[in-house]
């Protein structure tokens, strides 16, 4: 399904949802996600302060998507191949054979957060970094996608360069969620790509980590990619 590309200015205005009654919705709607709720809340919060658009890499079934789009003005831009191919166990037994994507758009719309509000890409990250779909300057990123250390780093390595001075970078499954240590080298991984004083750590809220972008340029060179260039106006 093709993406339907957007201006980097705000999205169009709406009557305000709180993240409570967002998480009251998903619940009624048993919407599928490993997001809890004061990591959704967090998510609200940094929508609230982006002054840029903002990218979510890994959006599955939409969960944490709807509380970047109803927490802040800006437009977000999910990015989720939406292949069952490269879903993980798990991912397999929750989607049962449905397409996420679709089931992604369902839910948003039935919040009122339309296609001005969240710019759907059915592109890997590596496709969508390359394909100047999203814009070049972003207020902040949300990484979920691809647990693996290859994805984890990949991810980093493409979209930390687009984080603007005062924005954030979001890492989901960090830490530990109750009692339980996370499988993955998640944590390292953050620990070696985003170091330096271009990065602040803001602190984790359960297993959603936090840093702030400074005003240090980041070190090293940024992957090349497509400009991004946008076919059509959202309404302010």
């Amino acid at each position: 399904m093709p993406s339907k590309r957007a201006s980097s200015r705000p999205a169009a205005s709406r009557e305000a949802l709180s993240a409570g009654e967002v998480w009251t919705q998903a619940v009624k709607r048993g919407v599928r996600g490993w997001l809890d709720g004061a990591e959704a809340d967090r998510l609200y919060q940094l929508a609230a302060v982006a002054t840029d658009p903002i990218l979510e890499v890994g959006t599955f079934c939409g969960l944490s998507t709807a509380f970047l789009a109803a927490g802040g003005r800006q437009a977000v831009y999910a990015v989720d191949p939406c292949d069952p191919l490269l879903f993980d166990r798990e991912q397999v037994r929750v989607a049962a054979g449905q397409d996420t994507g679709d089931l992604a758009r369902e839910w948003w719309e039935a919040l009122g957060l339309d296609a001005e509000r969240i710019v759907q890409i059915r592109l890997t990250s590596t496709e969508a970094a390359r394909s100047g779909e999203v814009p070049m300057v972003l207020g902040g990123v949300f990484v979920d996608g691809g647990h693996d250390d290859f994805n984890v780093r990949n991810d980093l390595d493409l979209w930390r360069w687009r984080v603007a001075p005062g924005g954030w970078l979001a890492m989901h499954d960090w830490g530990v969620r109750g009692e339980q240590p996370q499988p993955w080298r998640i944590r390292q991984i953050c620990a070696e790509v985003l170091t330096g004083p271009e990065w602040d750590f803001a602190g984790a809220t359960h297993s959603l980590a936090v840093w702030r972008r400074t005003s240090r340029p980041v070190a090293g060179r940024p992957p090349r990619v497509q400009k991004f260039e946008p076919k059509g106006e959202v309404a302010a």
